[in-house]
């Protein structure tokens, strides 16, 4: 999260687990649901793990919760840019507030145009081209066995 302007936490591993930088500083509001988020991917990972009964992917749960942040972060963006299109052919344009705006993730100008957060933005196209290559050998694993 750091990628995304978060201060480096004192003790990572309070900063994980309860969400705090400091001892009387707790991390603000984008970046808790950030957390909340990546908690999810972790318990997630986790419980596939048990279920399967194989070791916990962690970069798994990273790789979920990154297309997770981009995903959610480009339905905002697009939710503005569709909402600004419909009210301009009404003449009654929307303009969204500035404290709208600049979110951690997606910046939002004035004429309904997004930019989702560049590190994000590659890391979930890095991460697009991880996810069809690994299903693409799996399905050449698959054919394999059934010929063989």
């Amino acid at each position: 999260m750091i990628d995304f302007g978060l201060d480096e936490p004192n003790g990572r591993v309070m900063f994980i687990l309860t969400g705090t930088m400091e001892r009387d500083k707790v991390v603000k509001d984008p970046y808790a649901g950030m957390l909340i988020m990546a908690w999810r991917c972790l318990y997630a990972a986790i419980t596939k793990g048990r279920i399967e009964k194989k070791e916990v992917d962690f970069g798994e749960a990273m790789s979920r919760w990154l297309l997770m942040l981009n995903t959610r972060a480009t339905a905002f963006g697009e939710k503005w840019r569709i909402m600004h299109d419909k009210t301009a052919r009404q003449n009654r344009t929307i303009v969204l507030p500035r404290r709208a705006r600049d979110k951690v993730l997606v910046k939002i100008g004035d004429g309904g145009e997004y930019e989702v957060h560049g590190y994000l933005m590659s890391e979930a196209k890095r991460l697009q081209k991880a996810v069809k290559e690994r299903k693409r050998r799996a399905r050449q694993a698959q054919l394999g066995q059934q010929q063989g």
